[in-house]
C-alpha cells in the first residue's frame, strides 16, 4: 500500500469520524432541548402551585382576588386598605412575573404552545377582574416591554368581550 492511499484511507475515516460526531452532538442537542422543556414545564407547574396555595392559605387573599366586575361591593384598587394593597400587590407580582417568564420562554420555543395556551387562559382569567387591570396599569412599566404589550393587547380584548356581553344583556 502506497503512501497516498493510506493517506486517502486516513481521510476517509476522518470524515466518517466527523460525520458521526455530528450526528452525536445533534442527538445530544435534542435531549437537552427536551430535557430544557421539561424544566420549564415542572417550573411552570411549581410556581403555579406555589401561587395557588397562597390563596388557599390566606383568606383575605382570596376574598380581594373574588371580587369580580359584577359584584356591587367591589371596592376599587386605590380605595382598599393599605395592607390589602399590599397583599394584593405582592400576589399580583408573583403571578405576573411567572407569566412574564412563561411567556418569554414560549417566545423561544422552550414552553409547549400547548402548555402555554392553559397559562394564556390562567391569566385572561386574572385579568377579567378588574382590580387587576387596575393593579396592571399602575405596574406593567416593571415588565419587558413584550410582555407589557401582550397584556395590554389581551386586556383590549377582554374589554371588547365584556362590551359585548353588556350589549346582549342590556338586548334581553
Amino acid at each position: 500500500m502506497s503512501l497516498d492511499e493510506i493517506a486517502t484511507i486516513i481521510d476517509i475515516i476522518a470524515s466518517v469520524t466527523v460525520v458521526i460526531s455530528f450526528i452525536f452532538i445533534g442527538f445530544q442537542i435534542r435531549q437537552n432541548t427536551h430535557a430544557l422543556r421539561m424544566g420549564a414545564a415542572q417550573s411552570s407547574v411549581q410556581l403555579l402551585s406555589d401561587n395557588m396555595g397562597r390563596v388557599v392559605e390566606n383568606r383575605e387573599l382570596a376574598e380581594l382576588l373574588a371580587s369580580r366586575n359584577d359584584t356591587a361591593d367591589l371596592i376599587p384598587l386605590s380605595e382598599l386598605s393599605s395592607t390589602d394593597r399590599l397583599i394584593l400587590s405582592n400576589f399580583l407580582s408573583i403571578s405576573f412575573r411567572h407569566f412574564e417568564m412563561l411567556h418569554t420562554h414560549r417566545q423561544y420555543g422552550i414552553y409547549e404552545k400547548e402548555l402555554w395556551l392553559s397559562t394564556e387562559f390562567r391569566m385572561r382569567q386574572t385579568l377579567s377582574r378588574e382590580r387587576v387591570r387596575e393593579w396592571w396599569y399602575d405596574n406593567s412599566p416593571y415588565y419587558a416591554p413584550r410582555f407589557a404589550r401582550f397584556v395590554d393587547k389581551t386586556i383590549r380584548h377582554i374589554s371588547k368581550e365584556e362590551k359585548k356581553a353588556q350589549s346582549f344583556k342590556k338586548a334581553l
